[in-house]
């Protein structure tokens, strides 16, 4: 669903020079809205379950609460 997206802004913005059309021009990191929480303490412990048993990546929960690993783990370092 995300590609149709994605290649309708390509070409509606390359015609009017918005946007070169590079190979990068396609390479756009989706990062879903953040949503509410049923039961915050709950949702938190599964996301740091699954991560421990490597079902899923520390990447995917931060971008789950609209936030950017690389941009976390910045902050933890200062």
């Amino acid at each position: 669903m995300r590609q149709p997206i994605r290649n309708d802004l390509v070409s509606r913005f390359v015609p009017v020079r918005r946007l070169s059309r590079t190979p990068d021009c396609m390479r756009i990191k989706y990062i879903p809205l953040t949503r509410g929480h049923i039961h915050p303490i709950q949702e938190i412990a599964a996301f740091m379950l699954a991560v421990q048993i490597d079902f899923t990546s520390r990447q995917k929960v931060a971008a789950e609460f609209g936030y950017d690993i690389a941009e976390i783990d910045h902050q933890k370092a200062v």
